[in-house]
């Protein structure tokens, strides 16, 4: 029995852990201006087409998926020797591959619209699209507690730092403009309203595990402190305990997320030096916040779980009257897990980015581009570092090759490409393609790919000596 719990809480822990993972790089999309989906990285940057206009369903969709701690691969991966030719599952070499705190990420976009309109030198675009963001933490304790067993802490407490989540899916509606300030200097700005759906926000998380001295019972002390805003009611009694979800009084306002209000800003800026072939650029992207106001609770859970086994008794003997001693425990194990909820308004910030970049001309069709990415998860900064090689012929071809290190990997190359025929314009962009490639043992994939449309084009004078604009 021991070594069965031991290997479904590793594989519970795996598939937590393993699937829902991510973070955000966007750093070789920044270097694709001739895509209208740079301006998502920098408003300041604006493409050379007159009009664009995203497909509802067929327009741009990200989505990534990072860890700091594991592949896939750690666990399941072919065996040697006599085993050489089968897969086999390797929980030390797991367990050992695990952070003191492992951090996932996880990241959805889908626009559903889009529009830019080129007027005199100002560039206009409108766009609505879908947010999901998943930020998870767990500790090191917690899944040696599955994978040691509570054998080696007789007559002890445990204690471990529980599991960390924070989730939130919204729709955004954003309009932003780019214009020149001068010759030199160009500047970009948008406004965002959002509209919150669901949002799971851990305050607190902590589990104690105490073990008899003789081994045969376990306590487990859970303390729990989350904020949730969800599409539907909870039912609560006079108690504050959760009775039931009410899923079937959701409406269209629940859904579309303009009961939970929020705003947000973009701002970015370019500045061209050294005879036009070096452009320094800057931006700050997502600073802005939702209010969570509807179905908004205060969840808590303060509790304990006594553990003494399961009493087959009434098997063995063949009552009839008896309940099955499994649910019998199961009951009891979600009455112990029962949480508070209190009605409680909140507020979020949305995940803050900041690019500094630069690129310089080399050729004509050449230029070369360094850029420092932070982004702000849970109020902590995460670095990513950038240098790549991009190029474009007219507006039907852009190229870029990236390297970027960043959540402490470095084997993170990236690879965008956009095509153009007649109106229609298809880009692909990944800052990780040996990820996409060899998924059994990525740490970190993302990818953007997608439609437009696009209408005239504005013409640039270049130098044919020095390539610059």
């Amino acid at each position: 029995m021991k070594i069965k719990i031991r290997y479904i809480g590793i594989l519970i822990a795996m598939l937590c852990l393993g699937n829902v993972s991510a973070q955000d790089f966007n750093s070789t999309m920044y270097f694709m201006k001739n895509t209208y989906q740079s301006r998502f990285t920098n408003p300041a940057f604006s493409p050379d087409a007159k009009v664009y206009f995203e497909f509802p369903a067929l327009s741009s969709t990200y989505i990534s998926y990072s860890n700091n701690s594991f592949s896939k691969n750690t666990l399941i991966h072919m065996g040697t020797g006599l085993k050489a030719d089968s897969l086999v599952i390797d929980i030390p070499n797991f367990f050992n591959s695990i952070k003191d705190v492992s951090v996932m990420n996880q990241s959805m976009e889908l626009n559903l619209f889009g529009l830019g309109v080129r007027s005199g030198d100002m560039f206009f675009s409108l766009r609505f699209s879908t947010h999901e963001r998943l930020s998870m933490e767990i500790g090191k304790d917690l899944v040696g507690f599955f994978y040691y067993g509570n054998s080696r802490y007789k007559g002890e407490t445990l204690t471990t730092t529980g599991l960390d989540i924070d989730n939130q899916i919204y729709n955004q509606l954003a309009l932003d403009f780019s214009m020149p300030y001068d010759d030199k200097l160009t500047i970009g700005a948008g406004i965002k309203v959002l509209m919150g759906v669901m949002n799971v926000n851990t305050k607190t998380s902590q589990v104690d595990f105490y073990t008899s001295n003789t081994g045969d019972s376990l306590n487990i002390q859970t303390t729990q402190l989350m904020q949730v805003s969800l599409p539907f009611e909870l039912e609560i009694d006079s108690e504050n305990n959760i009775e039931d979800l009410l899923t079937d009084d959701i409406d269209v306002g629940n859904i579309i997320g303009t009961k939970n209000m929020g705003f947000g800003i973009d701002l970015g800026a370019t500045y061209k030096m050294l005879d036009d072939k070096l452009l320094l650029s800057a931006s700050i992207i997502d600073l802005g916040y939702i209010k969570w106001k509807n179905n908004a609770y205060l969840l808590e859970h303060n509790g304990e779980i006594a553990f003494n086994g399961i009493d087959f008794s009434s098997e063995i003997t063949g009552s009839d009257n008896a309940k099955d001693p499994i649910e019998e425990w199961t009951d009891s194990i979600i009455d112990d897990m029962k949480m508070v909820a209190l009605n409680q308004k909140y507020s979020t910030m949305l995940p803050t980015k900041i690019y500094l970049g630069g690129t310089y001309q080399l050729h004509k069709y050449l230029n070369v581009g360094f850029l420092m990415r932070t982004i702000f998860i849970n109020q902590k900064p995460k670095m990513g570092y950038t240098l790549s090689a991009n190029t474009s012929v007219g507006n039907w071809l852009g190229f870029s090759a990236a390297y970027t290190i960043g959540n402490k990997t470095f084997n993170n190359i990236g690879l965008g490409l956009s095509l153009k025929g007649g109106p229609l314009q298809f880009h692909i962009v990944t800052d990780n393609i040996l990820g996409i490639t060899s998924l059994h043992t990525a740490k970190n994939i993302n990818l953007r790919f997608g439609l437009n449309l696009q209408f005239g084009r504005v013409k640039k004078k270049v130098d044919e000596e020095t390539g610059s604009i």
